[in-house]
């Protein structure tokens, strides 16, 4: 069951007692390259005979086709997921083996599948409670993240390191672990609403390390008093809340970024950018 396409190196069951005692001792003492195979060998056997198409792909993401004779059934997953759960503390050995599908397998004829990585790009939709809204989830796929759901057998004590929990810490980990080029790319082509959506969810962070602060500070979250999506790194930021306007015939520099909403200010205050009143950005 849980190494499929092995099934032609394995001893036939019939074998009389004698004969497999006899197979097992040879194993044991190493002889003609039979093999007493136990939990330590299963990633090493499931890494070498994985789906031929599944190997020959650079990408994180394969597909699984339920009518593809060459790929596991929809019950190897549960049952792989049910033995490392009883013989694997950690994941580790697993990385770069094809093991979380990304959607509900049941009834489903095929279903994208997720590596485990190190530097994971993969957070659940809802785990432990905690929900990912669905604009986020959203966005987070079309940066180059993927959002997994459904799936409730899907547990592990060491998954939280692969898939993580839904949180805005959790989205931002997978944003700073994605193609930076790319994730700018995508965030400026997305629209105003995915972008202040994305902000909000973020300016609920208690606090920001240095990395992570650096790295939102180059990210185009913000806009120029002309409009345009810029990033924070090295500007000021100019207060337009409360009703405050800054006259539109009035010159301002492009290293001044629009304060225009609470969630800005919070975002702004978190990446420490200096806000200005409407006086000061006139001078």
């Amino acid at each position: 069951v849980l190494l499929p396409f092995c099934k032609p190196f394995f001893i036939p069951h019939d074998l009389t007692v004698a004969c497999s005692a006899h197979l097992k001792e040879l194993a044991r003492r190493n002889f003609f390259k039979v093999t007493n195979i136990d939990a330590s060998h299963l990633a090493e056997y499931a890494r070498r005979y994985l789906p031929p198409d599944w190997k020959q792909t650079g990408k994180n993401l394969v597909t699984w086709d339920n009518n593809n004779s060459q790929h596991p059934p929809s019950d190897w997953f549960q049952e792989f997921w049910r033995f490392l759960n009883s013989h694997f503390n950690e994941l580790s050995p697993f990385t770069d083996i094809p093991l979380i599908p990304v959607s509900s397998l049941s009834g489903s004829q095929t279903v994208s599948v997720a590596k485990l990585q190190q530097n994971t790009t993969l957070i659940f939709q809802k785990s432990k409670q905690l929900n990912l809204p669905d604009r986020i989830a959203q966005l987070v796929n079309k940066v180059g993240g993927t959002v997994v759901r459904g799936n409730e057998w899907l547990r592990h004590v060491d998954l939280d390191s692969y898939v993580l929990c839904p949180s805005p810490r959790s989205v931002l980990k997978v944003l700073m672990n994605l193609d930076f080029q790319h994730l700018v790319t995508e965030l400026t082509s997305a629209s105003h609403t995915a972008r202040d959506e994305l902000k909000d969810y973020l300016s609920y962070l208690d606090s920001l390390s240095k990395a992570e602060k650096d790295f939102l500070l180059k990210l185009p979250l913000f806009q120029t008093m002309k409009g345009f999506s810029v990033a924070a790194q090295s500007k000021q930021a100019v207060l337009l809340i409360s009703g405050l306007t800054v006259p539109t015939e009035l010159p301002v520099p492009d290293s001044i970024i629009q304060c225009s909403t609470e969630t800005d200010r919070r975002l702004l205050q978190l990446l420490k950018v200096h806000l200005l009143d409407t006086a000061e950005a006139a001078n």
